[in-house]
């Protein structure tokens, strides 16, 4: 009666509740589903370790005000800064960052002191990750002369295929292939690398026995070709940059074209490795690898590695305050925030735990800081050790006595020593008096001081943490702050100082809060903290602490 009794303008509007409410109990459980996928789960399904090879932690503020809001601002904003990170180590090469991030550990666990040693029992030079055993997949089979063989302890990867009975997924990129190794730790299912020699990206036998259909797709598009022949456009107009110092630039496109000249087939594709290119490519493969080998789709733990490390190679060849530098690094950027919004959309930001870090930082030009009043100076290394040579002939009779000298680190002839029957102390002592006689060195410490002395802290506890007695030198080299090695091809110095050891670490994603760290931490706090947020074994020789701003 009372429904009959309304005017039909009313039941028009009782019919239209009516439908509200049916199209609000229908819709209840897509919003339910759409905010439970929100909702991060128990552990990250995928962990992303991005490392940039040689960044130096101020290079974030220095170029703040050209990053865009989407890559490293993003992550800065939204995440946890850890802006007092330092690695307690002194070797600034790529490899010994790399291993001591993975394995939690320093150099004196991990040993993996430097890119190259000397083998004394072998009488030759070792490449940290050579290994003749392996071959790559299609291209040059030395390409893939590669294994962590050299890597003495568990990385975090390891442990976490370990404890999830190999189920986990886990792949390392890198355009070197000894980054792709050591980052990618012993039970890697691929470590990936770019291959100089046809531009393709590759592994070896050691984890695949041949190429996937989805990287020979990846590789049938020839993206270095395109990169090749294509000149480097720097991101902004001159006057906006905050480094200039490059006479390189002119009306904004730096006149530099790729175009393969050489007539050394290895060498085909390497000039990549010196522009901003090679570090998209390096995102475009990663992004190739999330889709096709499906990490982070499931419940299952993922680990993906990720190394940048044209900023290496523009540093050392254009200098750490060069307009290249810079626009590599705001290329770099965009290439961190596509790549964050790829992830977000495909497996989700609340899914995966993003760590962004770097192996070492970089010194500053000698050149530039003697014009800024401050000192430093280039030591030159082979004046040193010819002198060095000359002397010890002098001093115990003609012979071989310096088998080898590589970044900071002499090498004595044991045999010939022992055949003398010399004391190999007193050897080592008269090397270290010797040496701090040059311009340019701080100190020279013998491995017998290093061996029989329990150093607590400061830079002699650096130098101890990258000592390993099989692989280390008879005499370590210290240079002044502001001094690096006349070697033509790095402005690393090894030495230990904030401008080498202090680096970004940003962890974004997952259950991670907004927050800024100020302690004091470092590189190797990543595995075992890692380690604790998945449930699994620390890396067995973990040395690291946990960072408990990011457990909470």
């Amino acid at each position: 009666m009372l429904l009959l009794s309304l005017t039909s303008e009313n039941r028009k509007n009782i019919n239209m509740r009516y439908i509200q409410l049916a199209l609000l109990i229908f819709l209840l459980p897509l919003n339910s589903v759409k905010s439970q996928k929100k909702r991060p789960s128990k552990t990250p399904k995928l962990v992303v370790q991005i490392t940039i090879s040689h960044m130096r932690n101020d290079y974030i503020q220095r170029y703040w005000d050209n990053y865009g809001e989407k890559g490293f601002k993003k992550l800065i904003n939204e995440g946890t800064n850890f802006r007092n990170t330092k690695y307690n180590h002194t070797s600034t090469q790529e490899a010994v960052g790399n291993a001591s991030i993975v394995t939690g550990t320093t150099p004196s666990q991990h040993g993996i002191i430097a890119n190259t040693w000397y083998n004394r029992l072998k009488n030759e030079i070792i490449d940290c990750t050579n290994d003749e055993k392996y071959y790559a997949l299609g291209g040059i089979a030395s390409a893939g002369n590669s294994s962590p063989h050299n890597l003495l302890v568990s990385t975090l990867s390891d442990e976490l295929k370990l404890s999830k009975s190999k189920e986990s997924k886990v792949y390392s990129i890198s355009s070197n292939s000894q980054s792709a190794v050591l980052m990618g730790g012993h039970l890697c299912d691929a470590s990936y690398w770019f291959d100089s020699s046809n531009g393709n990206w590759t592994t070896n036998n050691r984890y695949l026995d041949s190429l996937p259909n989805w990287v020979n797709s990846f590789n049938s598009r020839k993206y270095p070709d395109i990169f090749k022949n294509r000149n480097w456009i720097s991101s902004l107009p001159e006057l906006s940059y905050i480094d200039r110092d490059s006479s390189n630039i002119k009306n904004s496109t730096k006149q530099i074209l790729l175009a393969d000249n050489s007539k050394n087939q290895k060498l085909k594709y390497a000039i990549l490795s010196q522009t901003p290119f090679i570090n998209t490519l390096t995102k475009d493969f990663a992004v190739n690898t999330i889709i096709n080998e499906r990490l982070g789709y499931d419940k299952i733990t993922d680990y993906l590695s990720v190394n940048f490390s044209a900023t290496k190679e523009i540093e050392n060849k254009y200098g750490t305050t060069s307009l290249e530098t810079e626009d590599c690094y705001l290329k770099l950027d965009r290439d961190l925030a596509a790549f964050i919004e790829f992830i977000d959309t495909e497996v989700g930001i609340e899914n995966t735990l993003i760590i962004l870090t770097s192996n070492a930082g970089i010194a500053f030009e000698p050149k530039k800081l003697k014009e800024q009043g401050i000192p430093g100076g280039v030591f030159n290394a082979e004046k040193a050790i010819s002198l060095l040579k000359s002397y010890l002939s002098l001093t115990y009779g003609k012979g071989d006595w310096v088998k080898y000298y590589h970044k900071n680190q002499i090498y004595l002839n044991h045999e010939l020593i022992s055949e003398s029957r010399l004391p190999l102390a007193d050897v080592q002592r008269k090397v270290a008096e010797f040496m701090t006689q040059f311009n340019g060195i701080n100190n020279a410490i013998t491995a017998i001081n290093i061996q029989s002395t329990n150093y607590l802290q400061g830079i002699y506890l650096k130098i101890s943490n990258n000592f390993y007695s099989m692989r280390s030198g008879d005499v370590i080299l210290l240079l002044n702050p502001g001094w690096i090695e006349d070697n033509h091809f790095s402005l690393g110095s090894n030495s230990g100082y904030n401008y080498e050891t202090h680096v970004p670490m940003i962890w974004y994603g997952w259950e991670i809060k907004k927050q800024t760290v100020y302690r004091e931490v470092s590189p190797i706090d990543i595995a075992p903290t890692l380690s604790t947020v998945l449930n699994i074994s620390l890396p067995n020789s973990s040395t690291g602490n946990q960072l408990l701003e990011v457990l909470k």
